[in-house]
């Protein structure tokens, strides 16, 4: 299968071209391209990854390099497919390792006021701690991008990134307004 290639998926390939023999703190430094130094993203649609839970980013890597889950803006199926089971447990520690930094963003206050009932009455359960748990193997949301949340929630409602089921009956019950609402309440957790 040919795939088209965004430059900052190539220049991921390339930094990770070497990752059998280099060391840890080397390999991810082939991810900083994209998701910014020590994985704390600056680029709009790539997510913060430093403070995830290993689990969450080790079941990204595999989704990615066994194409379960949409490439996304920089291409992730490419550099992942270069990882083998351990270079992705590995990765996966090493971006657990420190606390999560949340990005300071712009966001509307009264949406982000209707996004805690949201989140409390159809979130909390899997995302405690208003998405702010870093042991939390569903992801840290509060903090993270509002524009690769956006993404994710569309991939999600289109059906192209696996669910759990819960979730899929939950999302059906929001409206766009309601996942705005959401989008902004983890924006204002900074």
């Amino acid at each position: 299968m040919i795939r088209k290639a965004s430059f900052l998926g190539l220049a991921l390939v390339f930094g990770l071209c070497g990752v059998a023999t280099a060391d840890i703190a080397e390999q991810a430094r082939g991810c900083d391209g994209c998701h910014g130094q020590n994985g704390v993203s600056q680029v709009p649609g790539v997510p913060t990854i430093w403070g995830l839970s290993a689990i969450d980013v080790s079941e990204s890597l595999y989704m990615y390099r066994d194409e379960g889950r949409p490439c996304g803006t920089i291409n992730m199926c490419i550099p992942s497919e270069q990882l083998s089971d351990d270079q992705i447990e590995a990765l996966a520690e090493h971006y657990a390792a420190l606390e999560f930094v949340a990005i300071g963003q712009q966001f509307d206050i009264a949406l982000a006021e209707q996004g805690k009932p949201l989140h409390d009455r159809y979130c909390e359960n899997c995302h405690p701690d208003n998405g702010s748990d870093p042991l939390d193997e569903a992801s840290i949301l509060a903090g993270q991008r509002m524009d690769y949340l956006r993404q994710q929630f569309a991939h999600f409602r289109a059906g192209t990134r696996p669910q759990p089921p819960k979730m899929e009956e939950k999302l059906k019950k929001l409206s766009e307004q309601d996942i705005e609402a959401l989008l902004n309440f983890y924006a204002s957790l900074q």
